[in-house]
């Protein structure tokens, strides 16, 4: 006597799969048994469903062998950025945006084709990516994070002054642009100060801008001699562009006006119509606007004398 015996394979519905969003599925069980009945106590070598979830099958051949298997069957994870629609970067920093592995193509709206892509500034980046259910897209914005450090407005410093630079409590890892790492820095010179600190989020910035006083003074003493070597006379500013209205007025020892300076910037030759003024002492009285720390333009009046040497 012959004893038929027939080995069923245990991989009856193949491997486990997806589900494409809003449609079905059909699991093909293999063919040439007597008898299917699957979970649900449905029969045939096929089942149709619209959902995820484990299904199981067993069978029997027709010398009453049996056997089984399950599938499982996974919704289709929708490919994106992974990200809310707004999103912050720090300033020179970088953020690298992911569409995700497993799909068909990808097109970034540079027109890249990779993966993924690595963003330095700010801006709205979308990617369109192909799948095995279609094609979907996601975008995002990126804004770069500006923060809140301020080290107050630009303002006027002036001689014997000290004015120190605090940006609070809420900051750590500070860097100045003199090399200083406290938290507060003292200034006694005009200039331009610059404060790197983290925040808690990102390292930030900010710049503030020293002015010199709107001060004038005046040299006693020049040689228009020809050496090249203070060879005019003129107004010595600092910050000039706080000088609003000026003009200096120059007389002999006999009150007459020899020379007349309108501008700032201009200066006397010792000269007087082209000739060579005569050595010895010259007056001058000046009349000028100057803007104070506070924004104010006040009136200025002040006189002197300088010696014309040649």
């Amino acid at each position: 006597m012959v004893l038929m015996v027939n080995i069923i394979p245990e991989n009856l519905l193949g491997n486990d799969t997806i589900i494409c969003p809003e449609s079905e599925i059909t699991i093909q069980a293999a063919p040439g048994y007597s008898n299917y009945v699957w979970h649900n106590g449905s029969g045939g070598s096929t089942f149709t469903t619209n959902h995820a979830g484990i299904f199981w099958l067993s069978v029997q051949d027709e010398i009453g062998c049996t056997g089984s298997d399950t599938i499982t069957i996974a919704d289709f994870e929708i490919p994106g950025l992974g990200m809310a629609a707004e999103e912050m970067i720090c300033p020179d920093d970088t953020l690298l945006l992911d569409a995700g592995q497993g799909c068909l193509s990808y097109l970034w709206n540079d027109g890249s084709q990779n993966q993924t892509l690595t963003v330095y500034q700010a801006g709205i980046y979308n990617v369109e990516v192909e799948t095995v259910c279609g094609l979907y897209s996601d975008t995002v914005e990126i804004k770069l994070y500006q923060g809140n450090l301020d080290l107050g407005n630009d303002t006027i410093l002036c001689d014997g002054e000290i004015l120190y630079l605090n940006p609070g409590s809420d900051y750590s890892n500070f860097l100045w642009n003199s090399g200083s790492f406290d938290s507060i820095l003292l200034i006694k010179n005009p200039g331009t100060y610059w404060l790197n600190a983290f925040d808690g989020f990102c390292t930030i910035s900010d710049t503030i801008v020293m002015d010199a006083c709107a001060e004038i003074t005046f040299p006693n003493v020049f040689t228009p001699n020809g050496d090249y070597y203070n060879e005019t006379f003129y107004a010595v500013t600092k910050n000039p562009a706080g000088i609003i209205n000026f003009k200096l007025v120059i007389f002999n020892r006999w009150g007459r006006i020899v020379h007349t300076l309108d501008n700032i910037n201009d200066v006397w030759d010792g000269k007087i119509n082209n000739s060579n003024a005569a050595e010895g002492v010259y007056f001058w009285v000046c009349d000028y606007s100057a803007r104070d720390k506070t924004g104010k333009i006040n009136f200025h009046s002040k006189q002197g004398s300088v010696t014309l040497l040649r």
